[in-house]
C-alpha cells in the first residue's frame, strides 16, 4: 500500500508517538505532507501538556481555554520550541554550577530568573538516579541496565536543582506579597497570601499557590455537589452553618492533641493543613481562613477577623438583607457611613471553625473583649488598626492553653496601622490616613481584617513557634523531637523507589526548614508593613542578614523586588528631612539619613553594598591546598570526602577541608566549643577545637606565634553535619566511620554541596572541591 493512500487521520496518529524533538527535526522536512502533518497544533498542544508542568500565567490560560473549548488555534509549536530553548539555556548554566565554585551564584540566578520556564528543566535534575543504582553498578552487576536518569553526580545534581527551585518558589511568593501589598486594604488573595509561605519549605508540587487554590475549589465544589438540592433555596445563616458543619465533619480544621501539637510550625501553612491526611491540623487562623475561601467560592460574603488572641470568621448578609434574608432597615437619615456600634440585627453572623460549628453572637464576642482588659472608653486614634486605640492593659492567654494565640500577635493586631492604610497611586506604597468613620473600640476588632493584616497575623505565628521550639525545656527532649519532625512535612513521589514517602522538608533537614519559614515570616513582615513604619527597617535587616548568611542564591529575588523598594525608602527618608528628624526640639538623625556614615558604619545594611558584597564572593577564585610536602602528607592523615564520628561530642560528619596547622585558614567555619562535662584531653592535645595548641586544662597558649616545643602541631579539618554551620575538629578527635547505615539521610542530601555521589563500596564521598584540593 502506497504511503499516500494512509490517511491523514492515521498518520497524524502515529506522529504524535514520536518524540517531540523528532517531530521539530527531520520529519517535518521529509516532504511536503509530513511537514504539514508535523506541524499540527493540536499535536504540538499534546507535546506542551505532556512535556512541560509549569507555566507562566498566560501559557496556563491558553492551556485551560484549550482544554474547555477543545481549541487548538494557537501557535503551539513556537510555544513549545520556547521551553526547550529555555531548558536548554538551564542546561549549559546548571553544568556551570556543577564544574566551578567561580560565578556559582550567577549562574543561578540566570537559571532562577526563568522562574516556571526553569522548573520542569530543575525537577528533572533533582529526580536523578538514586544511590542504589549506582550502588548495582559498582557492584558489577551488569545484568539490570542504570536508570535513563543515572548521572555520576547525583548527589551535586540533586542538592543544586532543589536549590534553585527554592529560590524560584520564593519568588513567586515574594511576587504575590508585592501583590498584596499593592492592594493596601483589600480582602482579596487570602488564600494566594498565606499559601505564598508553604513556597518556602515547597520542593515538589502539593502544596503550591497554584495547587491550594485548585484543592479549595475542588472543596467547594463537593460541598455545593452534597448539599445541590436545597442548596439554592438555602439562606446566608445556612450555607455558612452547613459549610462549617461540612468542614469539621471531614477534618479539614481545627485541631487534635493541640496542647502538644499546637506551636508545630506546620500548622502555620495553609497547603500543609489542605494536603495532610487525615488530620489537616491547622492554627485558629488557618481553620478560619479555609472556611472563608472556600465559602467565598461558594457565594458568601465571608471575612477572617483579627480578634486578639483568636482569628474567627464572618458572614455578611447580601446588601440590604440579613442572614435569613430578610430586608434590613435602612439607616436613619444623617448616620455617619459606620455606627459607633456595629448593629445587633442579623446583618452578619460569627464562627469559630477551629473550635466548633457553633455561631457566636456578638454579646458572646464582646464579653471576651472585655476579658482581656482593654480600654473601651479612651479617644479612637486615627491611623490605628480599624480604628482601635491602644492596648492599656492586656492579659493573654498562657502559652499553654492552645484555644488561644500569642499575646504578641493580639498587641500587634492593637497597634498596627494596617485597617487606616491605602496606596499611593503613583508607587502603590502604602500610606497611612486618618481615620473618618471608625466603629467603638470594641467592636472595631470585630470588623473584617484586610489580608494584610491577616498575613502580618501568621508572620507573628511563625515567629512564636520558632521562639517555643527554641526554649523548650532540655527535659522535654521528645517534644521537641517531635516539634521538628513536622516542620514541615512535604508529600512528595521519588520516582526511584516508586512510593511516597513524608519528609520533614525540601532537604530532610529539620533545622534548615526552620530557617526557611523564619526567612519567609521576615520577607512577609517586611513587605506588608510601609516604610514609614518604625518596625520596617529592622525587618528588613533581620531579612539582609539571613540572606546573607542562609540564602546568597536568593540575591536575583533582592536585586528585583527588594532594591527598589529600600532605594525609595532611602530617597524619602533624605528628601524629607536632610538635616533630621526632631523629637522633643532636639535632631536625630533619620534611618539612612546620612547614606554613607550608614554605610561605612554597617556596611551590610545598605542592600546595594550587600549585594556587591555577595557578587565579589561569587567572583573569588578558590584557595588552593595542597600536599606538597611530607611533612604535609604526614600529619594530613585523612581525606576530603571521608564520613567521621566525633570522638568527643558524637556526631556524623563529612571532611571537606583540612589544613596542616592553622584552623583560621579554614574560613566559613565555627570552632567547636569546649564540652565542660567532658574528661580533660591529655597533654598537648588541643581541647579547644579552635585553637591550634593546648595545655592540659583546655585553654590556648594565647596568640604566640609557635607553641611550646614539647607540643607537635595538629591537622585541623573543616566537617560538614546537619543542623549548623561547618566545625573545625581537631584529627585526634576523628574516628572514621566504615558502615553507610550510620549516615543520617538529611546529611546524604546536605554533602551535594560539596561532593558529587557516595561511594558505597569504601563509605566515602567522591569529591566536588579539587578546585580547593586537588590531590584528595
Amino acid at each position: 500500500m502506497s504511503f499516500d493512500r494512509f490517511p491523514d487521520e492515521l498518520l497524524l496518529a502515529i506522529l504524535r508517538y514520536l518524540p517531540a524533538v523528532d517531530l521539530a527535526g527531520g520529519v517535518q522536512t521529509a516532504n511536503r505532507r509530513l511537514n504539514r502533518l508535523a506541524n499540527d497544533p493540536k499535536t504540538w498542544h499534546l507535546h506542551c501538556v505532556t512535556g512541560f508542568a509549569y507555566w507562566n500565567d498566560s501559557e496556563r490560560a491558553l492551556l485551560r481555554t484549550a482544554a474547555i473549548n477543545r481549541s487548538y488555534n494557537q501557535p503551539w509549536k513556537g510555544i513549545w520550541l520556547r521551553r526547550k530553548r529555555s531548558d536548554l539555556v538551564c542546561a549549559g548554566h546548571f553544568e556551570q554550577i556543577l564544574v566551578s565554585k567561580v560565578h556559582r551564584n550567577y549562574h543561578m540566578s540566570t537559571i532562577c530568573s526563568l522562574q516556571l520556564d526553569a522548573k520542569d528543566f530543575l525537577h528533572r535534575q533533582y529526580r536523578a538516579a538514586d544511590f542504589q543504582a549506582f550502588r548495582e553498578l559498582e557492584a558489577g552487576d551488569r545484568g539490570k541496565p542504570p536508570p535513563a536518569t543515572a548521572v555520576t553526580d547525583c548527589l551535586a545534581r540533586r542538592y543544586y536543582a532543589n536549590m534553585a527551585i527554592g529560590s524560584i518558589n520564593r519568588s513567586l511568593a515574594v511576587e504575590e506579597w508585592l501583590c498584596v501589598r499593592r492592594q493596601a486594604n483589600q480582602y482579596t488573595r487570602l488564600d494566594r497570601a498565606l499559601a505564598a509561605f508553604d513556597m518556602f519549605s515547597l520542593i515538589d508540587v502539593g502544596a503550591d499557590i497554584e495547587n491550594v487554590a485548585k484543592i479549595l475549589d475542588r472543596l467547594a465544589y463537593s460541598f455545593v455537589n452534597e448539599h445541590r438540592i436545597q442548596f439554592p433555596s438555602m439562606t446566608v445563616r445556612e450555607k455558612s452553618y452547613k459549610l462549617v458543619g461540612w468542614l469539621r465533619k471531614n477534618n479539614l480544621v481545627g485541631m487534635q492533641n493541640a496542647n502538644e501539637r499546637y506551636r508545630y510550625i506546620r500548622n502555620c501553612l495553609i497547603g500543609q493543613a489542605l494536603t495532610d491526611h487525615p488530620e489537616h491540623p491547622s492554627l485558629p487562623l488557618i481553620s478560619s481562613a479555609i472556611f472563608v475561601c472556600i465559602a467565598q467560592r461558594i457565594g458568601l460574603l465571608a471575612y477572617c477577623v483579627a480578634i486578639p488572641g483568636h482569628v474567627h470568621a464572618t458572614v455578611v448578609g447580601m446588601p440590604g438583607l440579613s442572614v435569613d434574608g430578610r430586608p434590613l432597615e435602612a439607616p436613619a437619615e444623617g448616620a455617619r457611613q459606620m455606627p459607633q456600634q456595629l448593629p445587633d440585627n442579623n446583618s452578619r453572623i460569627y464562627f469559630d471553625p477551629y473550635r466548633d460549628s457553633n455561631e457566636l453572637s456578638l454579646q458572646q464576642l464582646r464579653q471576651g473583649l472585655d476579658e482581656l482588659a482593654w480600654n473601651m472608653a479612651a479617644p479612637v486614634q486615627a491611623g490605628t488598626v480599624h480604628g482601635a486605640v491602644q492596648v492599656v492593659d492586656f492579659v493573654p492567654a498562657g502559652a499553654d492553653q492552645p484555644d488561644h494565640e500569642s499575646a504578641s500577635e493580639a498587641s500587634d493586631d492593637g497597634t498596627e496601622d494596617e485597617g487606616a492604610e491605602t496606596e499611593d497611586a503613583a508607587t502603590g506604597e502604602p500610606t497611612s490616613i486618618p481615620v473618618v468613620s471608625m466603629v467603638s473600640n470594641r467592636d472595631a476588632f470585630l470588623m473584617p481584617t484586610p489580608t494584610r493584616a491577616i498575613v502580618l497575623r501568621l508572620t507573628l505565628n511563625i515567629e512564636a513557634s520558632w521562639a517555643f521550639a527554641m526554649q523548650v525545656d532540655p527535659e522535654r527532649s521528645r517534644l521537641v523531637k517531635q516539634l521538628h519532625r513536622n516542620i514541615p512535612v512535604i508529600r512528595y513521589t521519588d520516582p526511584a523507589q516508586a512510593d511516597t514517602r513524608h519528609r520533614c522538608g525540601s532537604d530532610g533537614d529539620p533545622h534548615a526548614d526552620m530557617e526557611k519559614m523564619t526567612y519567609a515570616s521576615a520577607w512577609a513582615a517586611m513587605l506588608m508593613r510601609a516604610t514609614t513604619s518604625p518596625e520596617w527597617e529592622p525587618y528588613m535587616d533581620r531579612l539582609l542578614s539571613r540572606f546573607a548568611h542562609e540564602f546568597n542564591e536568593d540575591a536575583w529575588i533582592v536585586e528585583k523586588y527588594l532594591l527598589p523598594i529600600h532605594d525609595k525608602y532611602i530617597s524619602d527618608s533624605v528628601a524629607a528631612n536632610p538635616q533630621g528628624r526632631h523629637a522633643l526640639g532636639q535632631p536625630i538623625p533619620i534611618p539612612f539619613g546620612d547614606p554613607a556614615g550608614r554605610q561605612r558604619a554597617n556596611a551590610w545594611t545598605h542592600v546595594r553594598n550587600l549585594l556587591q558584597m555577595v557578587y565579589n564572593v561569587d567572583r573569588r577564585p578558590p584557595l588552593v591546598s595542597r600536599r606538597y610536602t611530607q611533612d604535609i602528607c604526614e600529619r594530613v592523615r585523612y581525606k576530603v570526602g571521608q564520613v567521621i564520628r566525633h570522638s568527643r561530642f558524637g556526631f556524623i560528619g563529612i571532611i571537606d577541608g583540612w589544613t596542616p596547622e592553622d584552623p583560621a585558614d579554614l574560613h566559613g567555619t565555627v570552632p567547636m566549643a569546649n564540652d565542660e562535662a567532658a574528661p580533660a584531653p591529655a597533654p598537648g592535645h588541643a581541647a579547644n577545637e579552635g585553637a591550634a595548641y593546648g595545655n592540659d586544662n583546655g585553654h590556648a597558649y594565647g596568640n604566640a606565634a609557635s607553641p611550646p616545643a614539647n607540643v607537635r602541631k595538629s591537622a585541623f579539618y573543616s566537617v560538614m553535619r546537619t543542623g549548623t554551620e561547618r566545625r573545625v575538629v581537631a584529627q585526634h578527635n576523628i574516628e572514621i566511620v566504615t558502615d553507610p547505615r550510620q549516615i543520617p539521610p538529611e546529611l546524604m542530601f546536605l554533602a551535594g554541596k560539596h561532593f558529587k555521589r557516595f561511594d558505597y563500596a569504601t563509605c566515602t564521598f567522591v569529591s566536588n572541591l579539587t578546585e580547593f584540593f586537588p590531590d584528595d
